[in-house]
């Protein structure tokens, strides 16, 4: 198992996820090689873990990302019944877990539900996430008592760097968002300047007053400016007006 119970900066399991980070295309992408992860990183001896990761936003809950078809179909069975040991971990922000499913006296109707699908033992660790939500990371094992004491401390130095490589996968997508969001209103802003200059110098006049021309024509056809501009650009140039970024 990687040394994951130290969870600095520094550490094997801050540097895989910063990787996965900076590898991922999007906050969906990375949370689901985060499960992944995850799952590998606690599985200790012969038994199979699954990794579902849960998020309670405005009294909502939602797997947002699985390891596989297995840790998903866990959850959701979980949030059927409207409590467990996940759900009860993301909640109250405290570390849960069901050494043997078969003994466990709490959620039983949630546990009866999923002893077809042999599972020994749960583990509910906590997302420290501040004031945007509060989640879990879920993990399941074939195996009863498949997470000693060693991998709670493990799992939960884990959960704590999860946390804070979400909020910066969050932030980064956030950063990728508004500059295409820019892009587009750059974009969407060229015909329009373009055909704003057209007509200063069809018409020798300022900038302003051939905005306002063109505004008026725009008004008069019932036509969006943007698309009225357009047209001036193509009847001129003969070419649609195109916007150049340097990324």
């Amino acid at each position: 198992m990687t040394e994951i119970a130290d969870a600095r900066p520094d550490t094997p399991v801050a540097a895989a996820l910063q990787d996965l980070v900076l590898a991922s295309a999007d906050v969906d992408g990375f949370l689901h090689q985060l499960a992944a992860h995850a799952a590998e990183t606690l599985s200790t001896g012969p038994a199979t873990v699954h990794c579902g990761a849960t998020l309670l936003r405005d009294k909502k809950m939602a797997t947002v990302a699985s390891s596989d078809r297995q840790a998903l179909e866990l959850d959701e069975l979980q949030y059927d019944h409207g409590d467990g040991p996940c759900l009860s971990a993301a909640r109250t922000g405290t570390l849960v877990s069901v050494p043997d499913v078969r003994l466990e006296r709490r959620w039983r109707p949630y546990l009866d539900a999923i002893a077809p699908r042999g599972i020994g033992s749960i583990l509910g660790v906590p997302l420290d996430l501040g004031d945007h939500a509060s989640g879990a990371l879920n993990f399941y094992a074939t195996a009863p008592h498949a997470f000693g004491e060693q991998t709670l401390a493990d799992a939960q130095g884990y959960a704590r760097q999860a946390a804070a490589s979400l909020l910066l996968a969050v932030r980064i997508g956030r950063l990728a968002d508004s500059r295409d969001h820019l892009k587009t209103a750059l974009a969407s802003r060229t015909p329009i300047d373009l055909a704003t200059g057209i007509l200063m110098a069809q018409n020798r006049c300022g900038q302003k007053e051939a905005f306002e021309m063109l505004r008026a024509a725009s008004s008069h056809r019932n036509t969006k400016i943007r698309d009225l501009a357009e047209h001036i650009v193509r009847s001129v140039g003969g070419e649609p007006s195109e916007a150049y970024f340097k990324d």
